[in-house]
């Protein structure tokens, strides 16, 4: 079956289109983008072998805006692979703003409810059980406001991991407003998502990633905390050369189970350097080789790692101190990352 994605300004005329699509003698699949915000996500989603756009004289629909929509869905298309991984099961809801919901324990318990504001109780009930998983995998998540005739129906996410810890949380369409424990000071999840420069409007202009400079890279031990084979912990230390203005100099990567946090598994160390790959990331050159550790031999054939790793931080740097890290540009991985979720992400130590 053939996909084909539709984002027009005229509703009735979409109706139409899609009509005429569903009642050929072709195998198709319509899906509607309720706005253009949505088609890049639909288009990473469902891969369409058609996307049709409308043109007129208003935006976010003009000449320009559009090309500029397409060639951002050309761009982003062939990025985060895993997305377009996930099942059908694993969708919920068919129609409002899209979430990809990636949680960090692969083994924690997903819930999706439909909820109710209970004024007596000062709290949330429980009416309908949507989606349930006792996995981690990912799941798409639409969220729409057409959620009936009482407005203070929503929709509630439960997640509940390995130690256990719950988090609760009422997504809102239209915005990326995220979970936050603010008794502790702690953020409870990461908003991922890349904004194009048009669109770069979640909630609050600053949400959005940029290209790190030098110095963000070298403030922090960078720490990463994942599952390989089992559980595991990396670090990425950066050290400047001042003569270059923090663009290059030593690294070190380390890494552990998290069973046995006392002697790495394997130390790569040598050298990094930073260059920008595009307004919203960066290419972090990794030329290290392994000299420590447990799989470590001394005198053995040198195990490399050399490639340019694709890296982004967040606009809001000092609110948001993270760092993403993805896959080699020839296809080289550092030792915990694995398919198909190669993007880690780095944390201050």
């Amino acid at each position: 079956m053939r996909k084909i994605v539709i984002d027009m300004q005229n509703y009735l005329f979409a109706d139409a289109v899609a009509t005429a699509f569903k009642s050929s003698d072709y195998d198709i699949e319509v899906i509607r983008a309720e706005s253009p915000r949505d088609t890049v996500e639909l288009c990473q989603i469902y891969e369409p072998f058609v996307l049709v756009m409308e043109v007129t004289g208003y935006a976010p629909w003009k000449l320009g805006e559009r090309l500029r929509l397409r060639d951002e869905v050309k761009a982003l298309c062939a990025q985060y692979p895993f997305v377009q991984n996930i099942p059908r099961e694993r969708v919920v809801g068919d129609s409002g703003s899209l979430f990809c919901v990636v949680p960090r324990d692969p083994n924690a318990t997903v819930a999706v409810n439909r909820a109710r504001w209970d004024e007596a109780k000062g709290g949330y009930e429980t009416l309908d059980v949507i989606y349930r998983s006792e996995s981690g995998d990912p799941i798409l998540l639409f969220v729409s406001n057409d959620l009936g005739t009482v407005p203070t129906d929503t929709t509630e996410l439960l997640l509940t991991d390995s130690h256990p810890d719950t988090l609760s949380w009422y997504p809102i369409p239209g915005i990326v407003a995220l979970p936050y424990d603010s008794e502790n000071e702690r953020r409870l999840a990461y908003d991922f998502t890349f904004y194009s420069q048009e669109g770069n409007d979640g909630f609050g202009s600053d949400i959005g990633w940029t290209c790190p400079s030098g110095s963000q890279l070298t403030q922090e031990i960078w720490a990463w905390q994942g599952h390989t084979d089992k559980p595991a912990l990396a670090t990425l230390e950066l050290h400047a050369n001042s003569s270059q203005e923090d663009y290059w100099g030593a690294a070190t990567f380390s890494w552990w189970y998290e069973s046995d946090f006392v002697t790495p598994e394997e130390v790569y160390t040598g050298d990094w350097g930073l260059t920008a790959n595009r307004e919203y990331s960066g290419v972090i050159m990794l030329d290290l080789t392994r000299t420590g550790g447990k799989r470590y031999t001394p005198g053995e054939t040198e195990r490399i790692i050399h490639d340019g790793f694709i890296v982004q931080v967040p606009m809001a740097f000092e609110d948001y101190t993270y760092l993403s890290v993805d896959k080699g540009q020839h296809g080289s991985y550092l030792p915990i990352q694995l398919e198909p979720d190669t993007v880690i992400y780095f944390y201050p130590q």
